[in-house]
């Protein structure tokens, strides 16, 4: 329904031979919606040519969260207790899987955006890509805990998501090794392997 119009699932073109994924890495509040839409742009020729697989999208079609978020946004108070529950549901992970599933299965171009927070599901993720005949671009983004605070707070509020920079060094780390997989990839010239961006982020 909704949820794939927003996503751009009914829109992107189905059925490319060697289907692109921007896989765009870093942490929480770096930046990456923003740099996503740019590069997708360069890649792709327009992000609703590819189907953006991002929690933000999935939060902003669930009923429950959206009344807790404009509840929150209206008194100017972050819900923490909604944003655990939501998050500890499992329900955003089971839509991006089934979403990334049906992707896959009609050939779509995608963009996922990725905290690194949980390395081996990515890993998981890149192989099943990879084995699908996928062609992995990288955009990896940095930026000092500070600036991701300064975009992370008050999008709290907006969105009801809760930041935090308890995750921050772990995904900086982690996105400094996925740069480091990609080079390697790139270097040794391997064919599913096609791109690698870093980006210094700092506002």
């Amino acid at each position: 329904g909704r949820i794939f119009s927003r996503i751009h699932k009914t829109l992107a073109p189905k059925g490319h031979t060697h289907p692109v994924a921007l896989m765009i890495f870093g942490p929480s509040a770096v930046g990456k919606s923003s740099i996503s839409d740019a590069s997708a742009n360069e890649l792709l020729g327009s992000p609703e040519n590819a189907v953006e697989v991002d929690g933000s999208h999935f939060r902003a079609e669930h009923a429950g969260w959206q009344a807790v978020t404009q509840h929150g946004y209206e008194h100017s108070i972050l819900h923490e207790e909604a944003w655990g529950k939501f998050k500890g549901s499992g329900i955003s992970s089971k839509l991006k899987k089934r979403v990334i599933a049906e992707v896959m299965d009609a050939r779509q171009h995608m963009i996922v955006p990725d905290t690194l927070n949980q390395p081996e599901k990515t890993d998981k993720l890149l192989q099943q890509l990879v084995d699908a005949g996928y062609k992995l671009h990288a955009v990896c983004l940095w930026a000092p805990l500070k600036a991701t605070r300064k975009r992370g707070e008050p999008r709290s509020v907006r969105e009801g998501k809760v930041w935090s920079g308890d995750e921050y060094a772990m995904s900086a780390r982690g996105t400094l090794k996925m740069a480091q997989l990609f080079a390697q990839r790139l270097e040794a010239q391997d064919t599913s392997w096609k791109g690698l961006t870093m980006w210094d982020n700092t506002i």
